[in-house]
């Protein structure tokens, strides 16, 4: 079916005129995809007369594909259209009458929907659509972070994700696998990786430059996002629909996270780690995994702000590494790289179920596993190779020999990240926003700020949180971030020590009782031993005078 000139004369007229509405009654607009979801005004609480167009641009090489989360809107009209809206754009169908397919694919780079309500519909949820950029050019594949053990040099290497298309008819893998090549470097400790697929991205860590990296899929391009990582990062994971980054840090046993941009960051778990290595989300259930291999190893659950923490497995388990996530069947994924008895586990995500799907006796290294529609693709380190398994039964379906050193691994393809509505699109928090929570998202403010009443808004507490180093600079009391040995200077340029105390005479010696949110510290001149409380501008009693040389300091009990 073709659409009349004068058809789209009129939704035109409609658009312009919707764009320059306040966004609080716009419908419709033009969209550059990503990835996201487009849903009714007032969903799901029914919506007003309306006749709303959107315009969704994929970009060049890329196609868009659509699919209904929702759709109440019987007796009204909802009509997608194979094109960007100008004359002979072929309709793709009219879906609040008819039952729409699994999934509708553009055939070019731009979609147009238009939604028409005559009276508006109370008693109607209305719809939610989520769209998807496909990248033509690349097509679907799986990536992975590897090193070139002799020379340290560091790329990131591909293969189709469908494993199929590596065999020979008669089931054996081909002779010769061409791998492709995205990004690449002379030097580097690219460990950590994961991906953004409807946004095109890689997400990397570097821990030689102790930085997190995005680069651009189908180009060169890449940016240093977050400075002052350790070298340790083993984990990354990202929750795709609100940009949220989030990483393990073993040399700090902390998991912190950051903003889609880098320039916003909150700790999210620093208790009770070991050695954190690998991460998971599933953002439609608020959940973040991890693994920890370290003196009491686990596999954990917690929600997307770091509370809710839910031991998963924690018996007969011995070194974890990579994790993942089938969002199509809600099971959790692990590789176990112990040398004694490599091995991949999987269980439900509330830890029940729990079988092993191989092992093996030879210490393979496993380090980090994807899943590819039917399949399991792990990366073995000291074996340098990369295994493929049948997810369902664990069976090997082929391994495939590496010159480099394999890490982390991912599938970078359409439909692995289920597109839905996330309430962080609203920015309805002023500095942080997770998905989870009571109004299903939760604000989360940065040190040294509290979450004020309205679950919203952050203001300046004072108060200054662990982990810090803290020191005592003669007329001052100063406090650094823990990983101060390892922050990028060279990206932060606007790094200040923060001085929480000032105006003293000879500060000597300082000491902290964090529990009780203390600090005591000595004055050489006025020999004196003063005590504050962990707070910008605090004041100062003085608990002890006539002190001699006082230049160090201990814990002791007033009480005893």
């Amino acid at each position: 079916m073709l659409v009349s000139s004068s058809v789209w004369s009129t939704i035109f007229l409609i658009l312009s005129t919707l764009l320059t509405l306040g966004s609080s009654q716009r419908c419709g607009g033009s969209i550059e995809a990503g990835a996201g979801v487009i849903r009714s005004s007032n969903y799901p609480d029914g919506y007003p007369a309306s006749d709303c167009v959107w315009i969704i641009d994929s970009g060049a090489e890329n196609r868009i594909r659509l699919k209904f989360q929702v759709r109440d809107c019987s007796g009204d009209s909802l009509w997608m259209y194979d094109g960007d809206g100008t004359v002979g754009v072929p309709l793709l169908g009219q879906y609040c009458s008819t039952v729409p397919p699994t999934s509708i694919d553009s055939s070019g780079r731009f979609v147009t929907i238009r939604f028409m309500s005559v009276g508006g519909a109370e008693n109607n949820q209305g719809f939610v659509i989520s769209y998807e950029s496909i990248d033509v050019a690349l097509g679907s594949r799986v990536i992975w972070s590897e090193i070139e053990p002799s020379t340290g040099s560091v790329r990131l290497n591909s293969v189709p994700a469908d494993p199929v298309v590596m065999l020979k008819p008669d089931g054996t893998v081909q002779d010769t696998i061409v791998t492709d090549f995205y990004f690449m470097a002379p030097s580097g400790n690219w460990t950590a990786l994961e991906t953004r697929y409807g946004e095109r991205e890689l997400i990397w860590s570097d821990g030689l430059r102790n930085v997190m990296i995005k680069g651009s899929m189908g180009s060169d391009r890449s940016v240093k996002t977050y400075a002052s990582t350790s070298p340790s990062v083993l984990g990354v994971a990202v929750d795709w629909l609100t940009g949220n980054v989030y990483w393990t840090d073993a040399a700090y046993d902390w998991i912190i996270m950051h903003d889609a941009s880098g320039t916003r960051n909150v700790l999210i778990i620093d208790e009770d780690l070991d050695i954190p290595t690998g991460l998971a989300i599933h953002p439609s259930r608020g959940y973040l995994f991890l693994t920890d291999s370290g003196s009491r190893p686990k596999v954990e659950r917690s929600n997307l702000a770091g509370g809710g923490r839910l031991q998963l497995v924690s018996t007969n388990i011995l070194r974890p590494s990579g994790i993942t996530v089938d969002y199509e069947t809600d099971l959790v994924y692990w590789v176990d790289s112990d040398p004694s008895y490599n091995h991949m586990e999987v269980c439900n995500l509330e830890g029940a179920n729990r079988r092993t799907l191989m092992f093996s006796p030879i210490n393979l290294g496993l380090f980090d596993l994807t899943i590819s529609g039917n399949y399991i693709y792990t990366t073995a380190k000291e074996s340098q190779k990369l295994i493929v398994l049948v997810k369902d039964s664990g069976q090997q379906l082929f391994n495939h020999d590496l010159q480099y050193t394999p890490y982390s691994i991912v599938t970078y393809a359409p439909d692995v990240q289920p597109q839905e509505y996330s309430p962080c699109s609203s920015n309805p928090c002023s500095f942080l926003c997770v998905g989870g929570g009571p109004n299903g998202y939760t604000c989360l403010c940065g040190n040294g700020f509290l979450l004020k009443e309205d679950g919203r808004t952050c203001e300046k507490e004072g108060t200054i949180d662990p982990p810090q180093y803290f020191v005592a600079s003669r007329s001052k009391l100063c406090r650094y971030p823990i990983n101060f040995h390892d922050i990028a200077f060279s990206m932060v340029t606007n790094f200040n020590a923060s001085c929480f105390l000032e105006e003293r005479i000879h500060a000597v010696a300082i000491a902290v009782d964090v529990e009780d949110g203390l600090s005591f510290f000595s004055d050489f001149e006025t020999k004196e031993i003063g005590m504050t409380t962990l707070r910008d501008g605090a004041p100062v009693q003085i608990i002890m005078g006539g002190v001699r040389d006082v230049q160090g300091s201990y814990d002791y009990n007033l009480e005893s």
